[in-house]
């Protein structure tokens, strides 16, 4: 059976087989003339860039650093002003699995800590405890934070030990914008050794809701399960649903606007995915089943048509009813990683280097780029893409005008600040 690998870097890209074309999300020419690259040094190749960049309002960037994965390894968060100069660095003392921006904050997820930096300075405002940081950590995992209507921090914690007797179950928690805990909910098979392999998913925010996922492994029971749930802003049960036995990693893709959400079930033995779209009562609409694993969130485009990379090597889109429109060829086993739509309606990704897919037909064009890079692309709102790779930031002129503004779900994150609320 595949592993599932913790990915803060890149992913491989697409090639195509059209079947149908269908309007994009925007009424701008689907075909953007790629310009001059341009590139800052950061002053230490060592370190590599990785995960997924933020831009703000005024178009400075966000991006991660590290000299390795490792667990004892520290990050560097490095700002990149609007006119491609380097605004600020900010050591954390640990690695930082996500970042995302609330307000004039920036927040970025350690493996022990949330932190909270000063937008403008990168100076820390204040940190929060979530884990204890000892040799056990590795045994659970944190996920990327929505932010809800209130500008509250909302992050999903799996399972882990704090010694070999004792486990921390899974919780969900929201901590206020100024660092203090709201509330904190635990989710527990009620067998405290078997617990530590309780698995959250990455929680989403829409309107007035949080929706999550957990995998459940029950020993008294003999079993496992996942539920998907939804909570209010409070805190509060709104509602869940129980699937059958599938891999822990199954998880939410995205949701819409209605909060419909798409969740993908991989099938623990046969490497399948059923990608199944559920009402916001999470009641099911329809199921559509993918060959491989999916790893990654999906996108959504103005009409309702979903996006999403699969482990088998291709880029699929469905329509709004589940039916396949067009699946576009890697040519390589594994295709992971992020893809978001610019206002002309492509799918942009990246791999070593960017490339975009027409979304009415499927065809792949590379952007001409020499430059290795690792990180997930962000674009500013003149069209600029921008991306990361050892020691550097890259800078690739279009001529889109940034992030699409009528599709649904746009990106990971939903926004190019990463966030997951959608309004």
């Amino acid at each position: 059976m595949k592993k599932s690998i913790f990915i803060m870097a890149i992913s491989m890209f697409v090639m195509f087989m059209s079947c149908k074309k269908e309007s994009p999300s925007s009424d701008n020419s689907i075909n953007p003339v790629p310009t001059n690259s341009n590139e800052l040094s950061i002053g230490n190749s060592n370190l590599l860039a990785y995960g997924s960049p933020v831009i703000d309002e005024n178009d400075n960037v966000y991006m991660t650093f590290s000299e390795s994965m490792m667990l004892d390894t520290e990050t560097q968060i490095i700002c990149i002003g609007s006119d491609n100069t380097k605004k600020w660095q900010t050591t954390i003392d640990e690695p930082t699995r996500s970042i995302l921006m609330t307000g004039n904050s920036l927040i970025a997820v350690g493996l022990s800590k949330v932190y909270a930096l000063n937008a403008a300075t990168g100076s820390e405002l204040w940190n929060y405890q979530i884990t204890l940081a000892n040799e056990f950590v590795n045994t659970k995992e944190t996920y990327k934070p929505c932010i809800d209507n209130n500008g509250n921090i909302i992050i999903a914690m799996d399972s882990y030990l704090e010694n070999i007797t004792d486990a921390v179950p899974a919780r969900l928690i929201s901590i206020s914008e100024n660092g203090s805990l709201n509330w904190e909910q635990v989710f527990t098979t009620g067998d405290n050794y078997d617990d530590r392999y309780t698995k959250m998913s990455e929680p989403i925010a829409v309107h007035n809701k949080i929706y999550f996922s957990a995998y459940f492994s029950d020993s008294n029971a003999g079993s496992d399960y996942i539920k998907v749930y939804t909570y209010s802003f409070d805190g509060q049960k709104d509602n869940e649903v129980s699937f059958g036995s599938y891999h822990p990693a199954s998880s939410i893709l995205c949701v819409n606007n209605s909060g419909d959400l798409y969740f993908g079930l991989r099938d623990g033995d046969y490497y399948t995915t059923k990608l199944k779209k559920l009402n916001s009562d999470l009641s099911e609409q329809w199921e559509a089943v993918l060959p491989d694993y999916v790893l990654n969130k999906g996108v959504l485009d103005a009409q309702g048509n979903f996006y999403t990379t699969c482990e088998d090597g291709y880029v699929y889109k469905l329509n709004s009813s589940g039916t396949e429109v067009w699946k576009s060829d890697f040519g390589r086993i594994y295709v992971r990683g992020e893809l978001f739509i610019a206002s002309d309606g492509n799918i942009y990704k990246n791999t070593t280097t960017p490339s975009f897919i027409d979304s009415q037909t499927g065809e792949i064009t590379d952007i001409t780029f020499t430059a290795s890079t690792s990180t997930e692309i962000a674009i500013r709102s003149n069209g600029t893409i921008v991306l990361g790779g050892a020691g550097k930031v890259f800078f690739i002129t279009t001529t889109t005008s940034g992030i699409s503004e009528d599709a649904v779900w746009p990106k990971y994150g939903f926004n190019n600040k990463n966030q997951s609320l959608l309004n």
